[in-house]
Order: C-alpha cells, then sequence, then structure tokens
C-alpha cells in the first residue's frame, strides 16, 4: 500500500514537472517599471530613477531592448544633475535554462540633461543632449506566462560637453529590480 502510493506520487510529480510550460521563446514580449538607485563612478552622488524597458526575443538568443532611465533625485551635498533622462536601444545576447534567462549587452542612446553648476551665476547650465552607451548585464526568471522576476545592473557612461566648473563625467552604475509584465505574440510551433 506504501509502495503504491511512493509510486503513484512520484509518476504524478515527474508528469507535473514534465508539463512545464517554457515562456522564453522567440515572439517574447516582455517590460519592467522599477525605481533604480545609482552611484555615480565620478562624483561622490547616489541618484535615484523612474527606470523601464521593453525587449522582444528575435530568438532564443537575441532579442531587441528599449530602457529609459528618468531622473527623480539624488543625496549628497550638492547634487550634479538638476535633469537628466536617458534613453537606450540594443541587442542583448541570453543564455536560458528553462524560464530562468540571463541577459549581456550593449545599448547606444541619449541624455537630455542639465547639471547643476554652483559656480555659475544663474545656478545651472543648459540643457543638452549627450551621446551615451550603456553596458546591462541581468537575470529574469519567467515565473508565469503573464509576470517575470528581473534583476539587473546597468553601467552608462556620458560626458557632459558643457561643465566648466564640474568634472563633465556623467558615469553611473544602475541597479533595476522587480516584478515584469510578459506575453508571447508568436504560438509556440
Amino acid at each position: 500500500m506504501v509502495k503504491g502510493i511512493i509510486s503513484g506520487i512520484l509518476l504524478l510529480s515527474s508528469t507535473v514537472i514534465a508539463q512545464r510550460e517554457l515562456y522564453v521563446r522567440p515572439g517574447l514580449i516582455s517590460s519592467g517599471l522599477t525605481f533604480s538607485p545609482s552611484i555615480m563612478l565620478n562624483h561622490p552622488q547616489t541618484n535615484y530613477y523612474v527606470s523601464g524597458h521593453l525587449q522582444g526575443r528575435l530568438d532564443q538568443h537575441f532579442s531587441l531592448r528599449g530602457e529609459t532611465f528618468y531622473y527623480a533625485g539624488g543625496i549628497g551635498d550638492n547634487p550634479y544633475f538638476r535633469f537628466n533622462s536617458r534613453t537606450f536601444f540594443g541587442f542583448l545576447a541570453h543564455l536560458n535554462k528553462g524560464n530562468l534567462d540571463s541577459h549581456l549587452g550593449l545599448m547606444p542612446g541619449i541624455s537630455v540633461m542639465q547639471i547643476n553648476d554652483p559656480g555659475n551665476v544663474g545656478g545651472n547650465l543648459p540643457y543638452q543632449v549627450v551621446p551615451s552607451l550603456a553596458a546591462n548585464i541581468g537575470v529574469t526568471y519567467y515565473v508565469w506566462k503573464f509576470f517575470n522576476f528581473f534583476a539587473n545592473i546597468t553601467y552608462v557612461h556620458s560626458t557632459a560637453r558643457v561643465a566648466i566648473q564640474r568634472n563633465g563625467q556623467a558615469d553611473e552604475l544602475m541597479i533595476s529590480a522587480g516584478l515584469g509584465l510578459n506575453f508571447n505574440a508568436v504560438r509556440a510551433k
């Protein structure tokens, strides 16, 4: 009797595991919106951003991704930014095992920024649009056909072109994590 119950449990559990749906496939569209802290690498400053991304899976190993970071404030004696918005678009390479997906990618983009310059009579320098480059590494776990958990670390390189009294390097290391949404736009074959 006990052997029959154990055999039944093992058979049922192996059937349930075998039926687990894989969500990582071509046509997967995923997105996320979160609050991202960052550390400036050239200034003693911690910044906070509202960030969002949208990603489309081309095949099992490559995707296109767009990502935006909007400056929400900073901590420090003299904040470096008065305004900063960064937008990137590029390719990511993926390694996945089941519904666990890791990625690495480079994304060129632009930053619209205004630097707070206390040495300037007006207190701020004008808005400027500067080229930027982001290197992104992260992991996503697809828990259901509509939800995922994600964690990313993004290195952003930007240089302000009009900073006179301050160092123009605006490199940051940003951390993003949260609950994302996803769906498959292409039916499984």
